[in-house]
């Protein structure tokens, strides 16, 4: 199915929340006595269309397979009339979302309530996992963070810069604008060749085709309100006390190619989740499970093996 094309078979619901927002779920047909629920959290610019071949892959391994659309991006409530603007005024928002998806699969799902229930999360997703689980949740028996962003990768303008010029455009009012460099998906501007995020050209091209087919599931760049509430979130992680409060197994996995998020810290986040498994794989850019099938396997082999040597 890494062509993209194979038709998705799971079935959508939606969840209300305050203020009017529509979260889309998805909930893959599960397969016979599933072992355990695996929650994916996608990263920017995802949806649920784009896990397919993942969820057929966790599913063949004994997983019930949901997800859901970010507030802000896939069919999920949009809170700009741009919807190609890629924007989150706090993750706190994400956080709440997440737990009432969790409390609607547990009441909603009869006795899979009682199932173990994973969280498998990337990139952004893997942030607003992370502030989750520092809150020492204990809703979920286990989460594997695929890349998460816990700090910006080394891009065309250093850290430093970004959170200063950030800081400038929120105290000029700025924070729906696109930041700089920012714009609008078009059609034919993400060629594989300077693609950052995968090495397998079948995979990468399965988003552009969604984006093209269905265009209200495009989102264009980042506002400079998107990366405030990054900024933010990322660095009241590593405040003292506040990773040391996640009280279930955590596996992290690094890109060893990654340019989009901080490697650097993924080990440091690592460092201070007690008990935290960290994993890199070499050659890999940012998006582990859109990549070619020999760092891809070996992702998802590693977490087989991480969840089954926790009893999941």
């Amino acid at each position: 199915m890494a062509d993209g094309e194979a038709a998705a078979t799971w079935r959508s619901e939606s969840l209300e929340r305050p203020g009017g927002v529509r979260l889309r779920l998805a909930h893959w047909p599960p397969p016979a006595a599933p072992r355990a629920t695996v929650l994916v959290l996608h990263g920017r610019t995802e949806f649920n269309e784009k896990y397919e071949e993942t969820a057929c892959d966790l599913i063949a391994r004994g997983f019930d397979v949901k997800s859901f659309d970010w507030r802000g991006q896939g069919l999920s409530t949009r809170p700009l009339a741009d919807r190609h603007r890629g924007h989150v005024a706090d993750y706190d928002l994400l956080v709440e979302d997440l737990r009432a998806v969790i409390a609607h699969l547990r009441a909603s799902e009869g006795g899979a309530g009682d199932r173990p229930l994973v969280l498998l999360a990337h990139s952004m997703g893997g942030l607003a996992a992370m502030r989750y689980l520092a809150t020492g949740t204990r809703d979920v028996s286990a989460a594997v963070l695929s890349a998460p962003l816990f700090g910006i990768g080394p891009g065309r303008y250093p850290v430093g810069v970004v959170k200063t010029l950030t800081g400038l455009a929120m105290r000029l009012g700025l924070a729906d604008r696109f930041a700089v460099s920012q714009r609008p998906w078009r059609p034919g501007a993400d060629l594989f060749e300077r693609n950052v995020v995968t090495g397998d050209a079948g995979r990468h091209g399965i988003q552009q085709r969604w984006f093209r087919d269905k265009p209200e599931l495009a989102l264009g760049g980042v506002t400079w309100g998107w990366l405030d509430a990054t900024i933010r979130a990322c660095d009241a992680l590593f405040r003292p006390g506040q990773a040391e409060r996640v009280a279930v197994p955590v596996m992290f996995a690094r890109a060893g190619a990654d340019v989009v998020v901080s490697q650097s810290a993924i080990a440091r986040m690592a460092g201070l989740v007690p008990g935290a498994v960290l994993k890199t794989y070499p050659g890999a850019r940012h998006e582990l499970m859109m990549e070619r099938d020999s760092i891809r396997d070996a992702f998802l082999a590693d977490v087989d093996a991480f969840l089954t040597d926790r009893g999941i």
